[in-house]
């Protein structure tokens, strides 16, 4: 059985290889996010663009 022995500028780069690595992810998943919210519609205004389109546009009710 043999033992793992690390320098501290070993475990210091693996561990910032690591945080660089899943910071990268996060920012490219929290982006992903963003930009899937702005196209989502929510029941509500699903409900009032219906109604619009129902009465050919005459509905003047804002959309929420």
């Amino acid at each position: 059985m043999t033992k793992n022995i690390f320098k501290t500028c070993e475990v210091y780069d693996l561990i910032s290889r690591q945080y660089s690595a899943l910071k990268k992810e996060y920012k490219k998943n929290f982006d992903m996010k963003f930009d899937l919210q702005k196209r989502i519609i929510s029941p509500q205004c699903a409900l009032t663009m219906a109604k619009n389109i129902f009465v050919h546009g005459d509905y003047k009710m804002h959309l929420i």
